[in-house]
This record gives C-alpha cells, structure tokens and sequence, in this order.
C-alpha cells in the first residue's frame, strides 16, 4: 500500500554498504539507488589486477577472493555485487536492487502492481545489460559488432521495448519515471544501460539508439539532470570504467575504449575510493 511504500521512507537505514567491483558495471545502479535516497552508502571496491608479462600475464583476482571465504561463510551465495544492511547480507543484482527498493522506499506506491512492475523492469534490463556485456567484452573495439547490436535495439530489443513501456503508461502519469511520478529500482538500472549504450554509440562515431526512441531518450536527461542524483554524478564513483579491464570497450574509463597496460587507473584498493562513505 501507499502508506507503507510512506512509512519505510522514514525508517531509512543509519549507512548501507554497497560492494562491487572497481567498475560501474552491476554496482552503479545500486551505488546510485543509496545515494539518491540520501543514505551514507559505504562503497566496499575490489580490484582486478593485471599480473605481469612475465607471469605469463592474465588477472589476479586475489583482492576479491581473499574476502570471499569470510562473505561466502555468513552467506553461501555471497559474489558480487552484494549489499550489507546491519546484520542482513543480500547478494545477487537483482535482488540487491529489490531489496534496496522495499528498503528505500522505490518501488512505485508498494502495491503488488508496482512492485510487480519493478521485477518485470529489472529482468528486461537484465536481459539488455548481458548482450551489452557480451559484445564489450569480445568484440567491442570493432565497429561493426557493435553496429548490429545498436541497431538491433532500436526495433524490438530491450531499449526499444522499454521505450514503449514508456509510451503506454496510463495518460496523467508521468512518462519520466518507469514506475508511478518518482524514482523506482529499475529507473537507476536501465539508465545505466542507456549511458552505456550510449557510449558505445560516440567511441565508434555511430548513432546512439536513443536517438530513435524519444521516451527512452526524455527519461535519460531528466534522471541525469535530477537533483538528488547530482551526489553521484560528482563522486569518483561514476568516474569509474564502464567494465573490466579486460574488456574490449569500456576497460579505460579515460575514452571508454580498451584499457592499456600500465595506464592504472586510480581505484585501486589503496586509492581511499574503497570503502569511503559517500
């Protein structure tokens, strides 16, 4: 109901911890959610290292890992991202972003329509972020593939889809806001995407989709122009890389393009971004 969605507004947690990887990738949605409601989030950063050439090269996850035994002994399906509020330890992406909505208070008016609305919204982003990652990771630095995949959600994939949830929300209700007239779970998810896409789109000299999509494309400034987002905006969170540094696009998060080796970004564990509250 309203007046419950009302009430667990005004019970906001004292900090919530955000973990994730040193990349915007599934963390930023939920780095964004906490900071927008005005919580102090403690953003918990692990880093992917390259090993040297000598080594014979490849990724030392050692950062995460060493951490995983004690997460994985309070939670056996702890991974990344997982979110810590008090004694309860939530983990998988879709319910981090679940759980941070019934907590914050963003999942539309709390009514099983909302709520059930939030779900479908944060499956079908889901579903548009895994063929994002998919190409950024194995072939995102040429043109061509990334090509179809933009083109693609221009005419029946997730964007374009989503743009049409848009188009058929009920006349008075505001088009801006994927669920109700404010911010709910899935808005922070699917603007990610949008920026990613979008990204994508500029290094290659493309057309962004959005471009086509004018609902889609309405809903992406006003988020990004929204007062209570302008926190993370601003914070070196949201300067982070797009992905890993492994990735064909996105690994640099200097021109989103490949990452190279030596140019070390700083966000690494020692960088004072880990565990900061914002």
């Amino acid at each position: 109901s309203s007046s419950s969605s009302a009430s667990s507004k005004k019970e906001k947690p004292a900090q919530l911890e955000v973990a994730y990887w040193t990349i915007r990738g599934l963390g930023a949605p939920a780095r964004m959610m906490v900071m927008a409601a005005g919580v102090p989030l403690k953003a918990t950063c692990y880093d992917v290292v390259p090993k040297s050439a000598e080594s014979g090269g490849g990724w030392d996850l050692a950062h995460y890992h060493a951490a995983r035994p004690g997460l994985r002994a309070e939670n056996a399906l702890a991974n990344l991202p997982y979110v810590r509020d008090g004694d309860v330890f939530v983990t998988q992406s879709n319910a981090v972003f679940m759980y941070l909505g019934r907590r914050l208070g963003m999942l539309g008016d709390g009514s099983e329509r909302d709520v059930a609305a939030c779900e479908m919204l944060l499956c079908e982003c889901k579903d548009l972020r895994d063929n994002f990652t998919r190409t950024a990771y194995g072939k995102g630095d040429e043109r061509l593939p990334c090509k179809q995949l933009l083109d693609g959600q221009k005419t029946g994939s997730s964007l374009w889809k989503l743009d049409s949830w848009l188009r058929q929300k009920p006349q008075g209700q505001s088009k801006l806001f994927f669920v109700g007239g404010e911010l709910s779970a899935p808005d922070f998810h699917i603007w990610e995407m949008c920026d990613q896409y979008s990204i994508m789109a500029a290094k290659h000299g493309l057309v962004s989709p959005l471009d086509d999509l004018p609902c889609l494309r309405a809903f992406y400034a006003h988020f990004k122009a929204l007062p209570q987002n302008q926190k993370y905006f601003a914070s070196p969170l949201s300067k982070f890389p797009l992905n890993q540094k492994m990735a064909k696009l996105g690994g640099s998060h200097i021109d989103h393009g490949t990452w190279v080796r030596g140019t070390e970004y700083d966000f690494h564990p020692d960088s004072g971004v880990s565990g900061a509250i914002y």
